[in-house]
């Protein structure tokens, strides 16, 4: 079996993404989109976002691509 064939353990996965208690308020609305939003993506993980029309989503992959620039206590890493 080869090395990408093997499963990761999460103790041994690299961790690419980690934020804690992310929180995101569109400029002209009173209130945030996205509250207390905690994701930790290892290497080797597949994630998918879904939800609601307006419920997010965009603004979530935005924060983490770096297309918003935030304030928040979150690490992208890799």
């Amino acid at each position: 079996m080869g090395e990408k064939d093997q499963k990761l353990e999460d103790g041994d996965a690299k961790l690419l993404i980690e934020v804690e208690g992310l929180q995101l308020r569109p400029i002209g609305s009173d209130e945030p989109v996205l509250k207390g939003v905690d994701l930790n993506v290892r290497e080797g993980d597949f994630i998918g976002i879904f939800g609601e029309s307006g419920c997010g989503k965009t603004l979530l992959c935005l924060a983490l691509s770096g297309v918003i620039p935030n304030n928040i206590p979150a690490e992208l890493k890799g």
